[in-house]
């Protein structure tokens, strides 16, 4: 057994515990990520809806569509 092996383990073993006390002692009982109930107070980026998005696209004639097709 090597010299000084218990004492260092009982020191690691009382940091741990220390550690664990510290952590539940100074934690905040409300969580980090909340989200707004009222109107954001900030600019949504991911809202990049336009009139635009919304068209279904450009007609086109299907008769000539399909007799391409075959």
């Amino acid at each position: 057994m090597p010299p000084f092996q218990l004492p260092i383990a009982g020191l690691l073993a009382f940091s741990a515990v220390a550690s664990l006390i510290v952590f539940f002692c100074t934690r905040s009982t409300e969580g980090k990520i909340q989200l707004s109930t009222n109107e954001p107070a900030f600019h949504d980026p991911f809202d990049v809806v336009t009139p635009e998005d919304i068209v279904d696209g450009d007609p086109i004639d299907e008769e000539k569509f399909w007799r391409k097709v075959r």
